[in-house]
């Protein structure tokens, strides 16, 4: 019996929509069991080993038409409640008209925490730049309160081994949906205890903390992310504090803009000739934030007047491909009385710390002519050299010289 306790993002056909008719799709959830089995079998394995025995287990095909495996696990979902899934389902921001009828927003409803926004920011649609019109509507979500039974069956031999632990690390840091690495589509399985710290820390690569929550869900969620939001940009953690407009935050004390300025050669000159500075006590070409998952979109704010503008919008992502999935991930985790924010890093972080990143011009921005590339050792070193820049980098000053171990610290024991 399952209960979703977090806003779901999409989970239907159509990407970022939810579907009222089937909200819940068996065939997502049996992919995502087949994720965690993956992670927990891979020690002592060669990936041929690995993707022999997930074979075995899951199903799949070999190499030829002949070694085609039939899955050993079937996966059912049944019996919504409420049967009227529709109520459940609304925009997850509006935009109100103010006197001069252009638009103000996005405004998160009411119901969700507000640090919501970071993890929704790819629902919440778009403006013309005139702010008069809706270019692009805001998504609906799925909000709490959905239940459901999900069925799973498989031979006896394999449950204890395979499938239950596969579903006890869905149930507590997996869920529905799109963006469940922030949070969204987390569930609360009554049947399923969540793994252990030791469990978890026997995976070789997985780190975790836990900070005691309380009976709400959203609001246990929500501390999460403003944990992670103030971690990277929030003032006097992430940034300086701004002026007098919220809407204007201070200088990030983050490495990365100074090193896109050096890359485009563009650096903001405020009016009577003030000028930002361009280089970082940390060193050049450093993009720590790549740990939390790629990619990442740079926008620089500037005002009238400047006499001189910093780049324009720039995309960081690994080299050879599009994304590279959050290793981060945040839950409000059921521990069979309560709530606990909860924040894992999995062991895929070491494979990311391994690409080389593509630094490229997005949107309309043509500062950076040709993309530049930044070797694996450059945009986060390893030995002295980040154990050296990790102190210049207030956030992470004192929490060790690794971007997500110092998160954990941060998010453990706050500022």
């Amino acid at each position: 019996r399952v209960t979703l306790v977090t806003p779901m993002y999409g989970g239907g056909v159509t990407a970022g929509t939810p579907d009222t008719d089937m909200p819940i799709r068996a065939s997502a959830i049996r992919g995502q069991l087949r994720f965690w089995w993956r992670l927990l079998n891979r020690r002592g394995k060669s990936s041929r080993e690995l993707f022999e025995a997930e074979r075995e287990v899951w199903g799949g095909l070999g190499s030829s038409a002949e070694t085609v495996t039939a899955s050993r696990v079937w996966v059912r979902v049944e019996r919504f409640q409420p049967a009227g899934i529709g109520k459940l389902v609304r925009p997850c921001v509006s935009y109100e008209k103010d006197d001069a009828d252009k638009f103000r927003g996005p405004k998160f409803d009411r119901e969700l925490p507000d640090a919501a926004a970071y993890a929704l920011f790819p629902g919440q649609g778009q403006l013309d730049r005139a702010r008069t019109a809706i270019e692009k509507p805001p998504a609906d979500i799925l909000f709490p309160g959905l239940k459901f039974e999900l069925v799973v069956g498989c031979p006896d031999e394999i449950w204890a081994s395979d499938v239950l632990p596969a579903l006890r690390w869905w149930a507590a840091f997996g869920g529905v949906g799109a963006r469940t690495r922030r949070g969204l589509g987390s569930v609360r399985v009554e049947e399923l205890e969540p793994p252990t710290e030791v469990e978890i820390t026997a995976v070789p690569g997985m780190r975790f903390e836990r900070v005691r929550g309380g009976d709400d869900a959203l609001a246990v969620w929500g501390r999460a992310l403003v944990a992670l939001r103030s971690f990277r940009q929030g003032p006097n953690v992430g940034r300086n504090p701004g002026g007098a407009d919220p809407r204007r935050p201070g200088q990030s004390r983050w490495p990365e803009p100074y090193a896109i300025r050096q890359a485009t050669g563009r650096t903001r000159v405020k009016a009577g000739d003030v000028r930002l500075n361009d280089r970082h006590e940390a060193g050049d070409n450093l993009f720590p934030r790549a740990s939390f998952g790629l990619p990442i979109i740079f926008h620089f704010q500037g005002e009238r007047g400047d006499e001189a503008r910093d780049p324009a919008d720039t995309a960081l992502q690994p080299e050879g491909a599009d994304r590279f999935a959050s290793p981060l991930i945040l839950k409000a985790q059921w521990n069979g009385r309560s709530y606990d924010a909860v924040a894992l890093v999995l062991p895929t972080v070491a494979e990311l710390r391994g690409r080389a990143l593509v630094l490229a011009d997005s949107g309309d921005g043509r500062d950076l002519g040709q993309p530049r590339r930044f070797a694996a050792s450059e945009w986060w070193p390893d030995g002295e050299a980040s154990r050296h820049a990790a102190q210049a980098i207030p956030p992470m000053r004192g929490r060790g010289d690794d971007p997500l171990a110092a998160f954990l610290d941060y998010f453990a024991k706050g500022a």
